[in-house]
């Protein structure tokens, strides 16, 4: 044998080598980053952005807690609160957030005037009520009185006009705008307005810091228990093609619900990182109200009944067309989904 051939045969092998170990090094390659897309939790983590309306109050806390449990589960959720309610909604049509949160009668209108957005699950309950300062202790006694609202197209303006549509008719408030519950809560602890939509936390926090000072005029708490006025909701795309993360959100949100429903102290422990601005001392009565009413549901809210009772309601006080159909609002295959893993409360 030649020197030539020999050195040929010695060359072959390694050359086959070599590219044998290039092989594998581009497969593992392909295979790690595969494992990344398909595990969030595995490397980076996954940005989901919700949108709120105005600042953060007592009903939100628990989404904000789940939000911070949702790190274990591979996701970074950012909250971020807008001026108004319309605003909430736009960002989510705009792609400028993934899921929302706001006043259901603002993004049910955005739907019917074909939004491609769907309800997935109900952060709260209804928790407004409509307060008068003073000697404003009757729909009646509003005439004329400065009633501030929180924007043109807020769940709590519905609601205002509706049941004075109904039981005032005559009645003819000064509508001021005035952003956030708790703005309007001050301005009404200031007197400079007669009377407004509260949350119950507010509601709460005026009575504590002036008792028999404030009237509820109604509580729409209690008269509508079933009104869908606080839902998370994505667009449709998302919901198809983001299952994962939705079942993700889900699941943390009603883990959190669950622990509040169960542990009396859970959210009292809680709550304060996230509402410094709050009186620490009327926390814990705020959230003993808002446990008592069951505001937030450990089973995602959104049940047939209390959808079919929402689009009605709405339809009837003329705030949403009359051909709008609950299929068109809601899509709970998700949170059925979850329901069904990891059972019903």
């Amino acid at each position: 044998m030649s020197p030539v051939s020999s050195s040929s045969n010695n060359r072959k092998p390694r050359w086959m080598l070599f590219s044998l170990i290039l092989a594998l090094s581009i497969g593992l390659l392909v295979l790690n980053s595969c494992k990344k897309e398909e595990s969030p939790g595995a490397g980076k983590l996954e940005k989901l952005v919700v949108s709120f309306p105005s600042t953060a109050d007592l009903a939100d806390v628990p989404g904000l807690l789940a939000f911070e449990n949702m790190r274990a589960m591979g996701y970074e959720v950012v909250p971020k609160f807008m001026a108004k309610s319309e605003l909430a909604v736009e960002a989510v049509v705009r792609g400028d957030a993934h899921i929302g949160n706001t006043g259901g009668v603002t993004l049910y209108n955005a739907i019917a005037e074909g939004a491609k957005i769907k309800v997935f699950m109900q952060q709260s309950g209804n928790p407004w009520a409509l307060v008068g300062r003073g000697n404003v202790k009757t729909l009646q006694d509003l005439d004329g009185k400065k009633l501030a609202q929180h924007s043109p197209a807020a769940e709590s303006k519905a609601l205002t006009d509706m049941i004075l549509a109904t039981k005032a008719p005559n009645v003819k408030p000064q509508v001021l705008i005035i952003a956030g519950s708790d703005n309007r809560a001050q301005a009404l602890l200031q007197g400079d307005i007669d009377a407004s939509p509260l949350e119950l936390s507010d509601l709460i926090g005026l009575n504590i810091k002036q008792p028999g000072n404030f009237n509820v005029l109604v509580s729409f708490t209690q008269e509508l228990p079933l009104l869908q006025t606080s839902p998370f909701y994505a667009g449709t795309s998302f919901l198809a093609e983001k299952k994962g993360a939705v079942k993700s959100f889900i699941r943390a949100i009603l883990d959190t619900h669950l622990k509040i429903a169960e542990d009396a102290t859970f959210l009292k422990e809680q709550a304060p990182k996230y509402l410094p601005g709050y009186d620490q001392e009327q926390l814990p009565q705020m959230i003993d109200v808002y446990r008592q009413y069951g505001l937030w549901p450990v089973n995602g809210g959104i049940e047939p009944e209390a959808q079919k009772f929402t689009i009605d309601f709405y339809i009837e006080g003329k705030k949403l067309p009359e051909n709008l159909k609950t299929e068109q609002i809601y899509d709970r295959s998700l949170l059925d989904e979850v329901l069904k893993e990891i059972g019903k409360k």
